[in-house]
């Protein structure tokens, strides 16, 4: 096959790919969106991904291929694959901050802020301010998709757990909520591992405040999974001998108490 048609064939998939991901009703097709895909990556590799040449054929071509790489890392995150979304991410960096010339791309800042949410919610704090270094000072302080996940980080520095419980409704685009979802999760993990060291027992109604739970049903649910004792009124925690000689109830409802005087005064 001619290379003309191979580019020819994947423009069609890939026009294909698009509507499906946008799907009926704003819901993608996810198990046709996989079988396009799989479909044109083997495609674009036998197209000029990479700046070989300069012509416009070659642009065009590593065009098409950052848009397809693009729509895998949406994929990705779709089918919650955060291995993949990674390593979509890694090639698309070099689209972005190293082949300038290429056409703008809509799903640019999108990508870029969902890779540092993602590296926030997987705790890797170095990496991501290495990734911040990289974006312009307008970028960080204009672009609402770049924005975010630098608020969620500033948020989470000062310990403004509040603030960063309100973020969850206030994302830039659905495709965040995944990697929201997963940092809010590790947050609350940790105030419950403060609250077993601070306290035998707690209220309920005291316990669904500090972790910030909707509803009592879901405070259950993580009660049993830390394998708390639970009942409507009162949650008991299990106790471990520990040697240790600083007094952790004292320490840790100074932390609570402080975290919650700081989110009053921001």
């Amino acid at each position: 096959m001619s290379k003309k048609k191979v580019f020819d064939e994947a423009v069609k998939f890939y026009s294909e790919l698009s509507s499906e991901f946008k799907g009926k009703s704003g819901q993608p097709n996810l198990e046709q969106c996989g079988n396009i895909l799989s479909k044109l990556k083997i495609l674009i590799t036998q197209l000029n991904f990479l700046p070989i040449e300069e012509s416009s054929n070659c642009q065009k071509e590593m065009t098409l291929a950052r848009d397809v790489i693009e729509l895998g890392a949406l994929y990705s995150i779709a089918t919650r694959d955060i291995p993949a979304f990674r390593k979509y991410m890694n090639q698309l960096k070099a689209y972005y901050f190293d082949y300038k010339d290429l056409p703008k791309s809509f799903f640019r800042s999108q990508l870029l802020g969902l890779n540092l949410l993602c590296l926030l919610a997987q705790n890797q704090v170095s990496d991501f301010h290495s990734e911040i270094e990289r974006l312009t000072y307008d970028e960080m302080q204009n672009d609402l998709y770049i924005k975010h996940p630098i608020k969620i980080e500033q948020y989470l520095m000062e310990g403004n757990y509040n603030k960063l419980f309100l973020a969850k409704s206030n994302i830039p685009s659905e495709s965040y909520s995944y990697f929201i979802e997963i940092l809010l999760l590790t947050v609350k993990k940790e105030i419950a591992s403060c609250l077993e060291k601070a306290y035998r027992d707690i209220s309920t109604s005291e316990a669904q405040r500090l972790l910030h739970f909707s509803s009592q049903k879901e405070l259950q649910e993580f009660s049993e999974n830390r394998k708390w004792d639970f009942d409507s009124k009162i949650i008991s925690f299990p106790r471990e001998e520990t040697k240790d000689s600083i007094p952790a109830k004292e320490v840790t409802k100074m932390m609570l108490d402080y975290a919650c005087e700081l989110e009053m005064i921001i």
